[in-house]
């Protein structure tokens, strides 16, 4: 049983930083106020996965945590602080060779009278990660780099373990896990283990031990660089979500490479637990390692991103319903047919025998031909607003656009509760403010109908194998 990944004590690393903030000293004016310092004191406070804190301490008269929010508030975007941050040095007793912001988001901003130690001012910048280089050590060889998950993982690895309470066992009274699937299995270009990482910790006001458990990936890869690494980690993660019906990420990742180690400590996101589990309702009846094993890695592996993404938005269907999970399926749909082959706008318009710039002149000068039609008061609005409007002319109706989305999963509609041409116009009407009064039956339908019929394209698209359109996709059990 070894000790927790991350100590209960905050870890506080000291280090010299400049902001590389022009014409700082402009930003508030006043003849009692310092000069900004070129260098500044700080220290990184990460307190387990709790919290990642920045504390940037100053002289008094400076006033440069007032400065700064003054100049934050003119910035787009949580990253303009961060990226302004030039570390510059970190004390020799630390094991950091490298405190990296380049991901950091600021959550928060604290300025307080009471922010003082050891005689010197502080203001406090909540962090969303951090990522820390350390120093190389020996070894022989490379360990497995380690990802620490969130809860919404455990339902999946509980699952893998048995336990032997505190019964007499090979004349040992002993606590024991045994896990049932405890061999690394293939994915990509490196090796996975699902499992939890086991700690304990002493309670003297009861002396009691309590022994607590963290859902964690373990990947082996030989000569990967971090961000391959990373890569692997995070479509793994994605493909657990699907199966999990929830976002499942790391909180906390220690990537060990030949010449140093890398850790990424992540503010741990709040959990809503779902009961569900499985793609059964997708007619996918395998395990998560079947899952996991039937993907085709180079198929998604280059377009990672959006298939992350497409899975998180498929799983906020299971916390919405009615017309906002109508919205988020139809989108999942639209993104789909965008992948499904060559480029939207090329798919989606009418092939025209002219080149492009010809077309659009001729619609232009229909446009001013028509003008004269309209009441003259509304003339030069219509000749403002009409040009920017005639692409849709050139496109093709919604139904049609999805016709190769469909040929190409091969889906049939016949015998559906609820046909795409109603899906369609129920979204126009949701979208342009049509009237709904006596439809909500009829989203509802659809909701089932799209939730598994997306479920089912994302599979396919993922490569997962025997996943085939009947008459109708069945709703979610």
């Amino acid at each position: 049983m070894t000790d927790e990944t991350q100590t209960s004590k905050p870890k506080e690393i000291c280090f010299q930083m400049r902001l590389n903030i022009p014409n700082l000293d402009q930003i508030l004016l006043a003849p009692q106020f310092e000069p900004v310092q070129e260098m500044h004191h700080a220290h990184l406070v990460i307190d387990g996965l709790k919290s990642v804190n920045l504390k940037i301490y100053h002289p008094d008269k400076d006033y440069l945590g007032d400065k700064l929010a003054r100049w934050m508030g003119d910035q787009e975007g949580d990253l303009a602080l961060t990226k302004s941050i030039e570390v510059i040095s970190i004390n020799e007793r630390e094991d950091v060779s490298t405190i990296d912001f380049s991901e950091s988001r600021d959550t928060t901003f604290s300025l307080s009278t009471a922010h003082y130690e050891n005689g010197q001012r502080y203001f406090l910048v909540g962090l969303d990660n951090v990522r820390l280089v350390f120093n190389p050590r020996e070894r022989e060889t490379l360990p497995a780099s380690e990802f620490y998950l969130n809860a919404a993982a455990k339902k999946i690895i509980e699952e893998m373990y048995a336990y032997h309470g505190f019964t007499p066992f090979h004349g040992e009274d002993i606590w024991k896990a045994h896990h049932y699937h405890g061999d690394y299995q293939n994915f990509g270009s490196v090796q996975y283990r699902l499992d939890y990482h086991f700690y304990s910790r002493k309670s003297p006001a009861t002396d009691t031990y309590v022994i607590h458990k963290e859902p964690r990936l373990l990947i082996q890869h030989e000569s990967l660089p971090e961000s391959d690494v990373i890569h692997h980690a995070n479509l793994i993660c994605a493909l657990l979500s699907l199966y999990a019906q929830e976002r499942i990420s790391f909180d906390f990742a220690r990537i060990h490479l030949p010449d140093h180690t890398v850790t990424i400590t992540r503010r741990t996101e709040e959990v809503i637990p779902r009961k569900g589990m499985r793609l059964w309702h997708l007619d996918c009846h395998g395990k998560i390692f079947d899952l996991l094993r039937s993907v085709d890695y180079q198929a998604i592996s280059p377009k990672s991103d959006f298939v992350i993404r497409l899975i998180d938005k498929y799983n906020l269907c299971y916390l919405v319903s009615g017309e906002t999970e109508f919205l988020i399926l139809f989108n999942i749909l639209e993104q789909l047919r965008s992948d499904s082959g060559g480029k939207e706008k090329e798919r989606d318009k009418y092939r025209f025998i002219p080149p492009e710039k010809e077309v659009d002149e001729s619609i232009r000068a229909r446009i001013r031909e028509i003008a004269p039609m309209v009441e003259e008061g509304e003339r030069a609005l219509f000749l403002e607003q009409a040009p920017r409007q005639y692409l849709n002319l050139k496109r093709k109706p919604m139904h049609d656009q999805f016709e190769r989305l469909f040929q190409h999963y091969q889906v049939n509609w016949s015998g559906a509760k609820v046909s795409f041409k109603d899906i369609k116009k129920l979204r126009d009407d949701i979208v342009h403010g049509g009237l709904l009064a006596g439809k909500h039956k009829k989203i509802e339908d659809a909701n089932e109908v799209m939730r598994v019929l997306c479920g089912k394209l994302i599979l396919q698209m993922v490569g997962i194998p025997d996943i085939r359109f009947g008459k109708s996709p069945e709703p979610v059990a």
